[in-house]
């Protein structure tokens, strides 16, 4: 008999269905000998081989049909695999099962999730195998789903023992929560506690680096002021986030003047923890301290407009003003009166008017310190905003006037902008007298308008204009605040190029100079058809003119910079020529 058996062996001679093509026939044994990926006596599975954190999706396994997947786990890893199954049809049912070492059954397996649920997920605390993990996705009812096998590592460090360790499954990496008091990837860093209205005093922080601190807020207003040392060269900025740790581009408010005692004051403060970060833009020494109470809002916006009430919350309005913080005038605004106020840190005053009679319109506003800083805004029809207005003037000067000639018959709105707390006197005055007699260098019209001379601009002609050469570069300086002009004749239908470097010194940041560029008449902050204001240190412009047109170009000194400091710049101008191209396609400057 036995004789007879291995007679009619080697007669037939084949395996089981020839390996179905995935695999090679062993002579003696007749056993299929799988390629990989391919199982079975027959070698007709497929294993799907599964990356460590890559899903596979759209998927679909029929009415009692099984899907098969594995997954290499390395032995003696400090980890977790973690499978998930997601049934994305709506009807439909899958069941997942796990086997080490071969693919699972319905009755064979090491772990399985059977529920009915659209979601599956196994989770199987540090393996300790190198066998290959098998995942089996057997079709109770026909579905579909996405699948997805990933290596769950520890943090590191064990979150250093201050804090706990989360998986970010988008990302697939372990992720530090780290416990009250603590920062950093590892929280390893401590984040120091500040108490209200004490000194911290011996701190300090290197270039590029970061120092943090907390503190608890329960009244609506704070401030956060840093005391630095006398060295000019130290430089520390501010950033305030509520809730977490903030960043150079993840925060709530920030100060990152170049200023020896840095400050930030949050009105309508959130109450509970906020985070303060204080980096080194360069190295310096400093204390630090936190000063929290209750003010109403805006201060009421000064007596002129309401007082606080016994509460310190609530304000009591006059009868000319309304708003939360008594900050809107309800009446027009009169001339030649004056008007008394103050604003908080990013708080708004709005007031209007509407132009009686002819001639030009003087908006006057003066601050009460110099080392105040206010910005006044006014629009048509509008209160105006820091995006929308139609005139504006937000320089560091104490004395700030905005001239509106030849008004409209309607409401100008008048806002202004506290961009540090400031108290200030505004007034109106209609006038048909030129401002500033035309600066000895234009012609006053009946009007009130100036028409300037040659080689000047701006409303009183204050201004002196300079003709660039085409591909000639001018070297100049501007003051915070104030502006230089240029112009120059260009060709229709030809692309134009304008360039302009800041040069850089200890007291100079990028974005300095700010770079305008207008048709028909010289630009200003609320005019133009080109800018480009980015804290860079190269700033570019590029149009194609529609016609034979006058270009006009305006740099203003940024009012961040320092006051009263200079800032030196390059400016070059290019065209494309009739004898090449119409596109600049390199300049270099």
């Amino acid at each position: 008999l036995f004789v007879l058996l291995v007679v009619v062996g080697v007669v037939l001679g084949k395996c089981l269905n020839e390996c179905n093509g995935h695999g090679t026939c062993e002579p003696v044994t007749f056993t299929c000998s799988c390629e990989n990926n391919w199982s079975g006596q027959d070698c007709s599975t497929y294993q799907l081989p599964l990356e460590n954190g890559v899903p596979v999706n759209d998927l679909t396994v029929n009415t009692r049909v099984w899907n098969y997947f594995h997954i290499q786990v390395t032995e003696g890893t400090r980890s977790d695999l973690v499978v998930e199954v997601n049934q994305t049809s709506l009807g439909g049912d899958v069941d997942t099962y796990i086997r080490v070492g071969d693919l699972p059954s319905r009755s064979v397996w090491d772990f399985r999730d059977i529920s009915t649920g659209s979601n599956a997920k196994i989770e199987i605390e540090h393996p300790e195998t190198e066998s290959p993990y098998y995942i089996g996705v057997y079709g109770f009812l026909s579905a579909r789903y996405n699948i997805k096998a990933y290596i769950k590592t520890d943090c590191p460090d064990d979150c250093s023992g201050h804090g706990s360790c989360d998986w970010d499954s988008v990302n697939n990496v372990p992720v530090c929560t780290c416990d009250l008091g603590w920062s950093g990837e590892t929280c390893n860093s401590n984040v120091k506690t500040l108490q209200n209205d004490t000194l911290l005093e011996g701190q300090s922080v290197a270039q590029g680096s970061w120092e943090y601190y907390q503190f608890m807020n329960t009244k609506n207003t704070f401030t956060v002021e840093l005391l630095q040392g006398e060295v000019s060269e130290e430089d520390c900025d501010l950033y305030l986030r509520y809730a977490d740790l903030p960043s150079l581009v993840d925060y709530d408010y920030r100060n990152v003047q170049v200023n020896t005692n840095p400050h930030l004051q949050v009105t309508d403060a959130k109450r509970g923890i906020y985070y303060l970060g204080v980096h080194g833009f360069r190295q310096c020494a400093f204390s630090v301290k936190f000063t929290s109470y209750n003010v109403c809002p805006n201060g009421c916006s000064g007596a002129s407009h309401g007082t606080c009430g016994s509460d310190d919350i609530t304000c009591d309005c006059t009868a000319r003003f309304t708003g939360d913080g008594c900050e809107t005038m309800l009446t027009s605004l009169p001339f030649d009166t004056n008007m008394t106020g103050s604003v908080f840190a990013n708080a708004w005053n709005h007031y209007h008017f509407t132009p009686v009679g002819t001639g030009n319109i003087i908006v006057n506003l003066v601050q009460d310190d110099p080392s105040m800083d206010c910005d006044l805004y006014v629009r048509l029809n509008e209160e105006p905003t820091k995006r929308y207005f139609d005139y504006r003037e937000n320089t560091f000067a104490n004395n700030m006037t905005i001239t509106i000639e030849d008004p409209d018959s309607t409401d100008y709105f008048i806002g202004v902008l506290g961009y540090s707390a400031c108290s200030y006197t505004m007034s109106t005055h209609m006038t048909q007298e030129c401002p500033n007699n035309c600066g000895g260098h234009g012609n006053c019209h009946s009007s009130g308008h100036c028409e300037c001379e040659d080689g000047w601009t701006g409303e009183d002609c204050t201004f002196e204009t300079t003709t660039i050469q085409i591909a000639h570069p001018i070297t100049a300086e501007v003051v915070p605040g104030a502006w230089k002009y240029y112009s120059f004749s260009a060709l229709e239908g030809y692309e134009v190029m304008l360039l302009l470097r800041e040069t850089q010194d200890s007291q100079s940041v990028p974005g300095s100079c700010w770079l305008y560029q207008a048709r028909d008449e010289f630009p200003s902050l609320s005019y133009s058809d080109n800018s480009d204001t980015r804290s860079e240190q190269l700033h570019s412009i590029r149009f194609t003119p529609l016609s034979d047109v006058e270009v006009y170009i305006g740099v203003f000194g940024s009012p961040l910079g320092v006051e009263d400091h200079t800032y030196e710049f390059q400016l070059e101008v290019w065209q494309a020529q009739p004898s090449g191209v119409k596109e600049i396609s390199r300049v270099e400057l």
